[in-house]
């Protein structure tokens, strides 16, 4: 490491430690690193690397020539040691220019150029977001992407952009080298700050990284659609009957696309959380009457576009099918439960997510943190979860959240 340790580099160091102590600190207060601020402390602090700290003395005596520093000097048995280096205030602008750092403002003014884009982006999250970062961006502060640099900033630019047009799910990579030209780009570089760009401005319930990427059409893993029970369908024209493939059939994407629902026999449609569930209630299907689709990694794209197929074809035989969702007692089963009657099933009917059930389960539940709790205090207030309200409670009293369980 010492090798590598020259003066240029070394004084950049300082100098960039320097002004950004300077940035962060009151007007008027004096402005200083240590030793220990520094990326090669040990070394200095090490005892042999006599050459790498006598090359680091000389930097600091030459900065203290120009002007830009002064340094304090302890005296120790053998030779002199840096206690600590003062920034001159007066030669601030210099100090900026020797080292190459830009002006706090003036790299905040670059980035609110990039994102302006933004503001006229047909996603109005997206413009409330750009909002948000341009007036903390003219108070000096950042939006907290990770990486707040103007490359970030022009390709999260360039991916919200391109987002808007996917009209079919591809893969991450297909869609880095689509916008960006190299299939690792995006994982690289770009996955972190978006991916926080898009869970702090989402309004739906997703659990992972991966249902979050699904429902922009970004596929992370390619994922099964699981059902099974009294369906007839058909695909390229070869007509199936579900209910004759044991514990049903999983079907990726491009299957459930070339999928075209016939009939349904079942009495109900039955949407399981729960892996462990489903095929349970899949045990069951000699004795029930029912339709069962495992609805586990919510909102995937395959299982999204299976359940439109189930709904454009209730809805064209005037069907009077009922439909169930159970899943799990939390805050995330009742939002995706909400997320599917506001957007596929109108009539959809809780199953299992009841007050009775829930109380029975608290014994085998998980304890709620305070997050959790957080999140139902905020479904108590909205009045669209007016008729989740007595289960709410029972959850907020005792601090527990159950997962749904085998019947």
């Amino acid at each position: 490491m010492s090798q590598t340790l020259t003066k240029d580099l070394i004084k950049q160091q300082v100098l960039t430690l320097l002004i950004t102590k300077y940035e962060n600190s009151p007007n008027g207060a004096p402005t200083f690193v240590t030793i220990s601020d520094t990326p090669w402390v040990d070394i200095y602090n090490g005892g042999k690397a006599h050459a790498a700290r006598e090359r680091i003395h000389v930097v600091l005596r030459e900065l203290e020539a120009t002007g830009l520093t002064d340094v304090l000097w302890v005296s120790t048995q053998d030779e002199f040691q840096v206690s600590k280096v003062y920034l001159n205030l007066k030669k601030i602008e210099l100090a900026y220019e020797e080292s190459g750092v830009m002006r706090r403002n003036t790299e905040m003014g670059i980035l609110q150029n990039i994102l302006l884009p933004l503001s006229e982006h047909p996603w109005s999250f997206v413009q409330t977001w750009r909002d948000r970062a341009n007036t903390l961006l003219s108070h000096g502060k950042t939006p907290g992407l990770g990486r707040d640099n103007a490359d970030t900033y022009s390709d999260i630019v360039k991916a919200l952009e391109a987002l808007t047009t996917i009209s079919a799910p591809m893969t991450v990579e297909q869609f880095s080298q689509h916008v960006y030209g190299s299939v690792q780009y995006f994982e690289h570089h770009l996955r972190l700050p978006l991916v926080k760009l898009l869970q702090d401005t989402s309004l739906e319930p997703y659990q992972t990284e991966q249902e979050l990427l699904d429902s922009y059409n970004l596929i992370t893993r390619p994922e099964l659609a699981l059902f099974a029970g009294h369906l007839h369908f058909a695909i390229n024209s070869v007509a199936y009957n579900l209910y004759l493939f044991p514990q049903g059939i999983g079907l990726p994407l491009a299957g459930v696309t070339a999928l075209e629902v016939t009939h349904i026999q079942a009495k109900r449609i039955l949407m399981v959380e729960s892996i462990a569930t489903y095929y349970s209630l899949v045990e069951q299907l000699q004795t029930q009457r029912d339709l069962i689709v495992y609805t586990g990694g919510y909102p995937h794209y395959g299982l999204r576009a299976l359940l439109k197929k189930l709904l454009v074809h209730t809805s064209a035989t005037n069907s009077l099918l009922e439909v169930y969702y159970y899943g799990s007692i939390s805050y995330y089963g009742i939002r995706i439960f909400e997320h599917l009657r506001q957007t596929l099933f109108p009539t959809l009917k809780p199953y299992g997510m009841d007050t009775a059930t829930y109380e029975a389960q608290i014994p085998h539940g998980d304890t709620m943190c305070e997050k959790e709790a957080t999140q139902l205090d905020y479904l108590m207030q909205d009045h669209n979860y007016e008729h989740w309200q007595p289960l709410l409670i029972a959850m907020l009293r005792n601090r527990v959240q159950a997962k749904n369980s085998c019947p």
